[in-house]
């Protein structure tokens, strides 16, 4: 039976190592000549008499767990799909959105992204709450788009309620691709809290903090 597995193992190993242009695939036989190759490995220790089965053995646990670090990075490294991309696009503009909606609660109006994200806007607010997540704008670097909050009218303060220098009315979240690539989409989302998108990939347009462009809708 150790001799099946080692065989096994030997046979998943190669694969592995011939297929490295596929990374899924070389990390799945990768794997599943780590864990024969373990297997053989024990079975053959369990009679010390049997020198050559633990010499190959051996061999095939060390073939297969060198492998499994040369596949693993290149699985993680395979390029994202454009459903996926999109998705990530989507989701910024939606954390956008519902840290604008916590803060308009809070202060009765929107503001810019550093604002949202615990800058000290509000006079006599030295230390205001944290509406956005820091990681969504690290997660923004990774996306091949480009993001632009587009303000709209100036909202005006409360009698004798202090207010953010760039407190606005509404406000309009744009995304478009780095690349000039056409078949890439962009997308705009604004304080109704649709977010729409154009096929062409051309910048939206926005008046007055809103989105114009409302033909294709995401949601």
């Amino acid at each position: 039976m150790r001799k099946r597995f080692a065989e096994l193992a030997i046979g998943l190993g190669l694969i592995g190592f011939a297929i490295m242009v596929l990374p899924g695939l070389a990390l799945l036989f990768a794997y599943l000549a780590l864990v024969l190759g373990s297997l053989s490995f024990l079975r053959a220790g369990l009679r010390p008499a049997s020198l050559s089965a633990r010499s190959v053995a051996t061999a095939i646990f060390l073939t297969s767990a060198m492998v499994w670090p040369l596949a693993k990075p290149m699985d993680l490294d395979t390029p994202q799909t454009e459903a996926a991309v999109d998705s990530r696009v989507i989701g910024v503009i939606q954390a956008v959105h519902d840290a604008q909606v916590n803060y308009v609660v809070e202060n009765g109006y929107f503001d810019s992204l550093e604002c949202l994200l615990q800058a000290s806007c509000i006079p006599g607010t030295p230390y205001p709450p944290r509406y956005l997540s820091a990681d969504v704008l690290r997660s923004t670097q990774t996306t091949g788009y480009r993001y632009q909050l587009i303000a709209g009218p100036r909202a005006h303060p409360r009698a004798g309620a202090p207010v953010s220098p760039t407190a606005t009315t509404s406000y309009a979240m744009v995304a478009t691709p780095l690349a000039d690539d056409k078949a890439s989409r962009s997308f705009c989302g604004d304080a109704t809290g649709h977010i729409y998108f154009r096929q062409d990939g051309n910048a939206p347009l926005v008046e007055g903090g809103r989105c114009v462009d409302r033909e294709r809708q995401v949601r």
